[in-house]
């Protein structure tokens, strides 16, 4: 970034605003990334397939979620200058079906896919599934009204072209990207452990 702005320097003014830009990029995806690539190594490699399996199950049933119950549903605005669809109902839609979904993950398909005996779970085993999945709902949540942000202020009304109809490949990866650090802590301080 800083060798790309020395080759093309003209004019005072803009240096730092496009190297800020672009080292902001570099960080906030790399970093985030690298977050889902941990997940992926975690412990095992079963261990880490089923970690980074529940980020995407989780917040992308959510980002279903929430899109869903707010288009049926939706009246109250959640963030009416960031992202005017985006409403109160669909959040809470989206906490609910990814709560949901994580309990499923956990309760039936690790079982189901990789043949781990997780029971039914106990009370425990549904509260900590319940938590994890809010906690990596509510940062999908932020992670997409972050790139809505991003997008406002530079006058876009998608990230990209890449993925036409879902607005870019950044407006796919948002609340996955954000997700990943919380749902690492998750398993890092064993709040999420496989029986």
């Amino acid at each position: 970034i800083f060798a790309s702005e020395m080759r093309r320097y003209q004019d005072q003014g803009r240096v730092i605003v496009q190297v800020s830009t672009g080292l902001l990029a570099v960080v906030y995806v790399g970093l985030l990334l690298s977050f889902l690539i941990a997940l992926r190594r975690f412990e095992n490699s079963q261990t880490g397939m089923i970690a980074l399996i529940s980020v995407v199950a989780v917040v992308k049933l959510s980002d279903a979620g929430a899109y869903f119950v707010g288009r049926t549903c939706g009246r109250h605005k959640l963030a009416p200058k960031l992202s005017p669809k985006k409403t109160v109902e669909g959040a809470l839609g989206g906490l609910l079906f990814g709560s949901l979904g994580s309990v499923l993950y956990f309760g039936l398909l690790v079982p189901l896919i990789f043949g781990l005996n997780q029971d039914a779970g106990s009370a425990s085993d549904w509260g900590r599934w319940i938590l994890y999945g809010f906690i990596l709902t509510v940062a999908g949540m932020v992670g997409d009204l972050v790139e809505s942000l991003w997008k406002r202020d530079a006058g876009q009304k998608d990230s990209g072209s890449w993925l036409p109809g879902l607005g870019g490949l950044l407006d796919v990866l948002d609340s996955l990207l954000v997700a990943s650090l919380p749902a690492y802590l998750c398993w890092a301080i064993k709040l999420m452990v496989l029986n």
